[in-house]
Formats: C-alpha cells, structure tokens, sequence
C-alpha cells in the first residue's frame, strides 16, 4: 500500500460520495486508496468493480495500521533471497567472498516469536482503530494472513 504526501490526492470519479484518491494498493489501475470528503474516512476502492471496503476512520490511523504492520513484518525473521547460479557463478561468488570483497550482512536481532508479534499487532491495530478491524473492513485480510504467517 502507498499512500501520497498530502496534497498529492487526485478527485475519485464514480462514487456516491465526493472522494480524493490518496494513493493505491498494488497498482492504481487496481485499487485505490480514497479519502471521502463528507468525514475523512478511508477506503480501498475496487477499479473493476467500483465497490470500496473501509480502511479507518481517517488518514492518520490509515498511516498508522502501516506502520504497526512495517514494525510487526521488521521484528520477524529475516527473508534470505534466493539465488540461482551456475557453478562458476558460484565459483566466482566464494572467491570474492573469501578474498574479503564480500561481507556477511550484519546480524539482525534476535526475531520476535510469531506468537507475540501477531499479538501486539493486533493489540496496536485495536488501539488505533477498533472499527477497522470489522468483518466488512479491508484490513481484515491482512491481519488474517499475518496470524497464519503468510506475512
């Protein structure tokens, strides 16, 4: 999810209520992210369908869902990215690495049980908007996949 700098937002057409759009979800030509103009709300609009699910109550707790889910993926383990390489390519990597060209990452601190980090997500997300966190809201998905680790 991105979201603009205020001052950014475009009008959103189509909607029964007067909207800004204030950024997207993967890609603006999918989802975007609306503001409505008559109480600050905020919504994932459906491009296809036209249909919008809520966010939060306003900008600021849209903002801050982001971060509390940046901080619960950040206290997670670290992702190893993958690679594929020929022999040689491997060859050449071990040399380089050997001859001091290439140094380990730092360590990351120790992660957070997967427990506890869905726990004080969930926590936080309740303190800064209970609502958002409805059957009808968008942010349910997310926090669903977090409790069953797909994030």
């Amino acid at each position: 999810m991105v979201l603009y700098p205020s001052g950014q937002a475009g009008q959103a057409d189509g909607l029964p209520r007067p909207a800004l759009v204030i950024g997207h979800v993967h890609d603006e030509s999918e989802s975007q992210i609306v503001e409505f103009a008559d109480d600050l709300s905020t919504a994932v609009l459906d491009r296809a369908t036209g249909a919008t699910y809520p966010l939060n109550r306003d900008r600021a707790s849209t903002e801050q869902f982001l971060q509390a889910f940046d901080e619960y993926i950040r206290s997670g383990p670290a992702d190893a990215p993958p690679m594929t390489l020929t022999a040689e390519q491997a060859q050449n990597l071990i040399a380089r690495f050997q001859a001091g060209k290439i140094t380990p990452p730092k360590p990351r601190p120790r992660p957070v049980p997967h427990r506890t980090r869905v726990k004080t997500l969930r926590h936080r997300l309740h303190e800064i908007d209970p609502d958002a966190l409805g059957v009808e809201h968008w942010w349910r998905t997310p926090l669903e996949e977090a409790e069953n680790g797909l994030i």
